[in-house]
């Protein structure tokens, strides 16, 4: 869809849900292929977590954000990853009712 900005350009935006990256029915090349191509082509990128940011978690990024960097070898055009943010869904150590200032680490 199209929104008209602050300054009245005309922005499009387009949504990608890409399906959950390691899940058991594709390779990690698979999930890194569809974390980079995604990456390059979005100014900003959700990396959906469940739960809590871990070793494992890290790996994954560091592997995709390697492949992706790889295939812009020689490309001077805008960087990849231009707004990355973390979504942690389902935190463990939230109650109902409490707000950020009230989650336990």
């Amino acid at each position: 869809f199209v929104v008209t900005g602050e300054d009245g350009r005309k922005i499009g935006i387009l949504l990608m849900d890409t399906q959950g990256a390691w899940d058991s029915q594709m390779t990690a090349d698979q999930s890194a292929t569809i974390f980079g191509l995604t990456s390059l082509i979005s100014s900003k990128l959700i990396y959906n977590i469940q739960k809590r940011i871990s070793d494992d978690k890290i790996d994954n990024l560091d592997y995709f954000t390697t492949v992706a960097r790889t295939a812009l070898a020689g490309v001077d055009d805008d960087p990849a990853f231009q707004h990355l943010e973390f979504l942690i869904r389902d935190w463990e150590h939230y109650e109902d009712g409490e707000d950020l200032g009230q989650c336990e680490a």
